[in-house]
């Protein structure tokens, strides 16, 4: 199996398990801090079938065509740039018969409520001018684009479905500290470092106005995508 985009190895460790002894994982990711961290959670000894690399997902020439059996991409598809090529990497490293899976936020349901919010403070004059300099276009896509991407590869069986999970948070610093981890670093990543604490201090103080006498719910939805490589 091939883990792209794998973070710090914590789903890479547990798909480890799934995988077992007769097989193998490896963890892919760009960034070589990540890397170190995962290396170091592998170090003691537990999982001898797992190896953790630098590299990305846009250049797969680190591995021979046909390597693997299923790769997938947990949260990270949405973040490259470079889609199709991603597709077409992944398709060249996996044997015939070979399985890709790929989850991400869908673009209309990802939380709009806190997508608003965030849009109406960053908008104040202590963020506003930052925020028009080094934002970026939307990275996220819809279902209907991902499968019009997956039209213009070989691969076959596509099956795409958004499943809906909702969260209930006791506090508007919680929900903060859980977007912050979950996101890898790139939660608020627009904004530059020095102001970063004082925007979630402000957006921590508009949350705590919508909470009710047991927290705040949101609903978010995540696209689910399976294809296979013919056999």
């Amino acid at each position: 199996m091939l883990d792209v985009g794998c973070g710090t190895g914590r789903l890479t460790l547990f798909a480890a398990d799934i995988v077992g002894h007769s097989g193998g994982i490896i963890g892919l990711d760009p960034s070589p801090h990540r890397i170190k961290i995962a290396q170091e959670k592998q170090s003691e000894g537990r999982f001898p079938n797992v190896k953790f690399m630098i590299g990305a997902g846009e250049d797969l020439g680190l591995f021979a065509e046909a390597t693997f059996d299923g790769t997938y991409y947990s949260s990270v598809f949405h973040w490259i740039r470079e889609k199709e090529k991603v597709l077409n990497e992944a398709y060249k490293v996996l044997k015939p018969g070979g399985r890709i899976g790929i989850t991400m936020p869908d673009p209309g349901g990802l939380n709009e409520f806190l997508r608003s919010l965030i849009k109406e403070i960053v908008s104040r004059p202590a963020y506003s001018q930052h925020f028009r300099r080094t934002s970026t276009e939307n990275i996220l896509i819809t279902k209907e684009t991902l499968d019009s991407l997956f039209g213009k590869t070989p691969f076959v069986n596509l099956k795409i479905e958004i499943m809906e999970k909702r969260r209930l948070y006791r506090s508007a610093s919680s929900l903060i500290e859980f977007y912050s981890a979950s996101s890898f670093g790139n939660f608020l990543s627009f904004m530059p470092e020095n102001l970063r604490d004082e925007l979630k201090k402000d957006i921590i103080i508009e949350l705590q106005k919508e909470m009710a006498l047991d927290g705040l719910e949101l609903i978010s939805k995540t696209i689910l995508a399976i294809a296979d490589k013919p056999a």
